[in-house]
């Protein structure tokens, strides 16, 4: 076994980490498809129109407290689109990176520190016909 595996599993032994969904109906939202994630779930503003994969918000716990959310959506639009609404609705020195490769496989990334001391992480990433951004919310500990 390599050593990096080894170290991963002991990590996740250690430490308990749990993912687990959160069904959006306990979340008291309907919407289309997988239903919809807010602004407010997810931590962070939200590009209109994605559609929430992945099965929705996801809470991450370590020994069984909430440590953040994490949820990932797709849309049609284009990433320059849902590029230029993060960079516009986002705090101005929240932009960490951007690729201009392949339109089919650019990615942009936003990072920042909310007022409350949690952390907002925001990937966006072009596939062919379609772009998922996802937003990780990690709490303050």
């Amino acid at each position: 076994m390599r050593r990096s595996s080894l170290a991963a599993i002991v990590l996740f032994a250690c430490c308990s980490l749990r993912v687990t969904g959160i069904g959006l109906a306990d979340q008291g939202e309907s919407g289309l498809g997988t239903g919809s994630v807010g602004a407010a779930q997810a931590g962070a503003p939200v590009y209109p129109g994605g559609k929430p994969i992945n099965g929705g918000l996801m809470t991450m716990t370590l020994y069984s407290k909430p440590t953040g959310t994490s949820v990932t959506f797709s849309t049609n639009a284009s990433f320059d689109d849902v590029y230029k609404y993060y960079k516009r609705a986002l705090p101005a020195k929240a932009e960490t990176s951007e690729s201009n490769g392949d339109p089919n496989s650019r990615i942009g990334t936003f990072s920042y520190v909310k007022g409350d001391g949690s952390k907002i992480d925001i990937e966006i990433r072009a596939f062919p016909g379609h772009v998922n951004y996802t937003i990780v919310h990690t709490f303050k500990t």
